[in-house]
Parts: structure tokens; sequence; C-alpha cells
């Protein structure tokens, strides 16, 4: 057994249909108390779990539901949420569903998908007066960046790989 089949089986040893059934439950006693935001977290957890698990359209789908409910009919952007943790939700959930695409090779989705994110991450970047802040402020967010530029060197744009390189 070499390492990655190690590491494949360590992880669903670790992630196991129990987990998804308790981020379900978790979901359920939040819809039923009110709570959008507990929702979405559950979504959110659903969806890591079947990442892991390596079930991505079903991720995919979670992670969707999360946005959906955090959007709650709201233009998809980061100037739709009042406070950094709603932010850091909505950037979570589209890491989720890149990650859930990129498994698929769907590399015209992940564009569709991330490319207008990184548009509207670079406006919040552009009012971080510092360099060092706005290295800072790119670092956790990295992922997206490189799932668009992977995904334009595999669809052959290469005009978006420089383009988005050359913001990292």
């Amino acid at each position: 057994m070499d390492s990655s089949q190690i590491t494949d089986e360590l992880t669903r040893v670790l992630y196991t249909k129990q987990q998804v059934d308790e981020a379900r439950a978790l979901r359920a006693s939040a819809q039923q108390a009110g709570a959008r935001i507990h929702v979405v977290r559950a979504w959110l957890e659903e969806a890591y779990v079947l990442l892991a698990l390596q079930r991505p359209a079903e991720a995919a789908e979670a992670s969707q539901q999360a946005l959906d409910c955090l959007l709650a009919g709201a233009k998809p952007a980061l100037s739709a949420f009042a406070t950094g943790f709603e932010r850091e939700l909505y950037l979570t959930a589209i890491s989720y569903q890149a990650r859930a695409l990129m498994a698929a090779q769907d590399h015209a989705a992940i564009i569709a998908l991330c490319e207008p994110v990184i548009r509207d991450l670079e406006g919040e970047r552009l009012r971080v007066s510092s360099p060092y802040q706005q290295s800072a402020f790119l670092a956790t967010r990295t992922e997206l960046y490189e799932a668009v530029a992977a995904a334009a060197y595999n669809a052959g744009q290469l005009d978006l790989l420089l383009e988005t390189t050359e913001l990292l």
C-alpha cells in the first residue's frame, strides 16, 4: 500500500456516513430554530465531509445549498454581507464548490464560478492600504486564484491564466 492509498483509507475511516448524518441532523435543528447562519454552517460541514469522502457531486450540491441559504436571494458578491463572518462563509462555500468542480474537471464551470469572485476580491484587496496587508488578505484566498489558473490552463485560455497568476 503506497502513501496515497493509506491517506485515502484514513480519510474514509475519519469521514464516515455518520458525519454526513450528523451534519444533516445539525442542519435540521438549525432550520427548526430559524438560525440561518447555522443552517449555512451545517451545509458547509456536510460539503466538507462529502469532499473528504470523494463525493464531489453531492459536495457541490451541499455547497450550492449553503450559498443559496446565505445569499437569501441577494446577488452573489462580498458586498451582500454585513459581517466578515458571513463573507468568510461565502468564500468557503465558493471554495468547496470549486473543489467539487475540480474533481469533476469541469474547467468552464470553475472559471464561471471563481472568476467573478476573484474580481470581487480584487476590489476588496485594493481597499487595503499596505502591500503587506494586501498579501495577508490574499493568503487565505489563493485557492480560488489557483483554481481559475489551473482551469484556464486546461481550457487553453492562456490570457486568463496569465491575468490570474499576475494577481497572485
